[in-house]
């Protein structure tokens, strides 16, 4: 029979090293050596469908009249008026729901336009309101940059502004803003931009605490879809000469890790020192503790008699190849095995060892050590 210790546990970093390590020690004395100790890994991505709601307001009366607000904007006050329909010169002309590269990424009205959306007066004397949910894939500082032709900004809604780029000017020079974010909330935010007339155009791009470039990146635009591979392996460690094991691997915000251990098949054959040493508890010749009743206990009747001494013999001479009930090697926390070990009685039904082992949510750089513990031995197991 095969036991299973698993561990899972997430690791919520952004590009790092995932650290952990322990013991697998044998509880028959000595380390268990040469057990493997594998690493899983699945990655969930969280990716949105780049959609945006686009409003085209017209402005400036579409004559380019400047009697209810100037040409170009200067402050985001003034910015408002291109967007506000109590005034006579401002009225909404279109709203429509389009791809964020036309919306956020274009150089001309026609762009605009070929992605299904109405502008006034051939691209002259217009403003877009362009609003999206933003889901960061990363935790820390972001850095948006914009550049347009000719007024623009950006705005979280219920943070505030985040870049103001007011004035008549064309496309080229980017202004920079900031803001904290936190990976896997989705934020509104509004980028506007208002034309007079001659060319017109808006880019936004950004740049994950991680990166060192800006750019447009519409997986974390529009309503998002989370996706979670299948868990694979990703490493296996052998336990040592001292049973340590170890593991060091590049990890992202989005990976999630686990680890197995298949409990190993003892090796060696039985020797008349096990019998000897049953023998020993049954006389009384040896001090009896919770340990004793784990190790020679072996055809689970609660005591310790001279039937456990039969059956190690008769293993031993290859009368059966396994014990009536018990495995041939169970798994103990470190805890349990100190309570076992300083125990005075039979404590085999308290603390039977398990099949599988789960810990609650590890983070990186934790450490776990386990016991194994291989009935009818009284010395070091070979694994």
């Amino acid at each position: 029979m095969r036991w299973i210790i698993v561990l899972l546990f997430f690791v919520n970093s952004l590009s790092a090293q995932f650290t952990y390590s322990g013991y697998m020690y044998s509880a028959n004395g000595g380390a268990a050596i040469n057990v493997p100790v594998k690493l899983y890994k699945r990655t969930t991505t969280t990716t949105g469908n780049n959609s945006t709601t686009v409003k085209v307001y017209r402005t400036h009366n579409g004559t380019g009249a400047t009697t209810q607000y100037s040409t170009y904007p200067s402050t985001r006050s003034e910015m408002d008026r291109c967007f506000n329909t109590s005034y006579s010169h401002t009225s909404l002309w279109s709203t429509t729901t389009m791809s964020g590269n036309s919306s956020l990424n274009f150089g001309t009205y026609s762009t605009l336009t070929s992605a299904g959306a109405s502008v006034p007066s051939s691209g002259d004397y217009y403003a877009t309101e362009v609003s999206f949910t933003f889901t960061p894939a990363e935790t820390g500082t972001y850095s948006f940059g914009m550049t347009s032709d000719d007024g623009s900004d950006l705005w979280l809604v219920n943070t505030g502004s985040i870049i103001e780029y007011y004035g008549g000017k064309g496309v080229g020079t980017y202004k920079y803003g900031s803001v904290s974010l936190t990976a896997g909330t989705s934020y509104t935010f509004i980028a506007r931009m208002q034309e007079y007339s001659g060319g017109d155009g808006l880019y936004l791009i950004w740049r994950r605490p991680s990166q060192s470039a800006h750019s447009y990146q519409s997986s974390e635009v529009g309503t998002v879809t989370t996706t979670t591979s299948s868990w694979t392996l990703d490493a296996t460690a052998y336990t040592n000469s001292s049973g340590y094991y170890a593991f060091s691997r590049t990890t992202t915000a989005s990976t999630q890790w686990y680890i197995q251990v298949d409990v190993p098949t003892r090796i060696q054959a039985y020797t008349s020192t096990d019998i000897q040493t049953v023998s020993n508890i049954i006389l009384g010749k040896s001090t009896v503790n919770g340990l004793s009743y784990h190790r020679f206990d072996v055809n689970d009747d609660g005591r310790l008699n001279i039937a456990d001494k039969y059956y190690v013999a008769a293993r031993k001479s290859g009368r059966f190849t396994r014990w009536r009930l018990a495995s041939d090697v169970r798994i103990f926390t470190a805890a349990q095995y100190n309570t076992i070990s300083s125990s005075t009685g039979n404590v085999r039904t308290t603390y039977p060892g398990v099949a599988t082992f789960s810990t609650s949510t590890l983070t990186s750089g934790g450490t776990l050590n386990l016991y194994l513990i291989a009935p009818g031995y009284s010395g070091a197991v070979t694994y």
